[in-house]
């Protein structure tokens, strides 16, 4: 416990030091601290906040890097007198029991109001690393704190059990300026970047103004090693499901490579199955009957035929042609692609019995 107010004092001194260099590296040193002794939290945390209002932008990245590691990635475990205690934001939500980490993290992000339009700014010149880091921050406060872009009426808001009464309009100027920020962060040298500001606004932005982020993850994509593809491709996921119009001209992105991991492949059947439709329908069927033969791999060749038993039912007018091709996948030497065809078969078969049943009876 001794060294440990001793590294305080240094820690401390260092915060206050003439070089911006020096004030950065202090920042940075507390989550070590942190992770020695959690019960140096408070005193942490407020050195933090003033670094935050430092006049150079290295000294508040470092600043929100370590905040982002104390108090959204490993938020103190304290009981709710403590933690209303330490904050000034806690207006009465404490109760008399331990604070859920969800409750505690509002906690903490609500002392960034006063530094929140500050940040938006500056987050355009930090490191990368920062960066990453200032958009997650900046992305749970806006969350927490700003209504959503496509945000219902108070009544239906009721009625679906949502709470945002006392949440920002966004349209409000600060957060228009973070978007603004994040749209130039699109264009960032680093991949890391990209994607981080790209799923901030998949979630901030309204639904029409997603076309600014897809460009950019698919160049992200087309130029990322094998091992950052899962991530990327998780990424799109949300626009494949909002808005798969903005993407379908660049289907091709998403055919699959033989030397893909498993956990890409699977993704990418994923997105083509969202993305089909009438006028590629053709293409994607061609394609998933050519990965039927990579009977070296039976797991994927399995998700392949589920695949296109899923195109065969969303897209009526290919249900025959299906059918025909999962028939005579069943005389397959390849068991995995054999016992897939009969339930594939199983299940078109049901679709249209319901379908001719629903006819009968109307």
């Amino acid at each position: 416990i001794e060294v440990i107010q001793l590294v305080m004092v240094a820690v401390k001194t260092a915060s206050t030091d003439s070089s911006p260099y020096v004030r950065k590296t202090a920042a940075q040193c507390m989550t070590k601290v942190y992770a020695v002794d959690p019960d140096q939290f408070f005193e942490l945390r407020s050195l933090l906040l003033k670094l935050m209002s430092d006049h150079e932008v290295p000294v508040v990245g470092g600043a929100v890097l370590a905040f982002h590691h104390l108090c959204v990635v490993r938020p103190p475990k304290a009981p709710a007198e403590a933690i209303s205690q330490g904050s000034s934001a806690s207006d009465g939500a404490a109760g008399s029991g331990p604070l859920e980490p969800d409750a505690v993290v509002r906690l903490q992000l609500a002392l960034l109001h006063p530094h929140f339009r500050r940040l938006c700014q500056d987050v355009l010149l930090m490191d990368p690393w920062a960066q990453q880091c200032c958009i997650d921050v900046l992305l749970r406060y806006c969350r927490l704190f700003f209504a959503g872009p496509d945000r219902k009426s108070a009544d239906q808001a009721a009625a679906d059990g949502q709470d945002g009464g006392d949440k920002a309009p966004a349209k409000s100027e600060d957060f228009q300026s973070l978007l603004k920020s994040l749209r130039l962060l699109l264009s960032s040298s680093s991949r890391g970047v990209t994607l981080a500001a790209a799923v901030a606004l998949c979630y901030l932005s309204p639904l029409e103004e997603l076309g600014h982020v897809t460009m950019p993850l698919l160049r992200c994509l087309r130029q990322a090693p094998a091992e950052s593809a899962q991530a990327l491709l998780a990424s799109l996921m949300p626009i494949v499901e909002a808005r798969p119009d903005l993407i379908r001209s660049s289907i091709r992105e998403f055919f699959v490579q033989s030397f893909d991991f498993d956990a890409v492949k699977e993704l990418k059947l994923k997105i083509l199955e969202g993305l089909v439709d009438e006028t590629n329908v053709q293409m994607v069927l061609r394609e998933l009957q050519a990965y039927v033969c990579w009977q070296s791999h039976p797991e994927f060749v399995a998700r392949a035929v589920k695949t296109i038993a899923h195109v065969a039912l969303k897209i009526s007018s290919v249900t025959d042609s299906c059918l025909r091709g999962l028939v005579k996948m069943l005389d397959s030497k390849c068991e995995t692609l054999s016992c897939e065809a009969v339930v594939a078969l199983r299940a078109l078969l049901q679709r249209r019995r319901q379908t001719s049943d629903s006819g009968l009876g109307s």
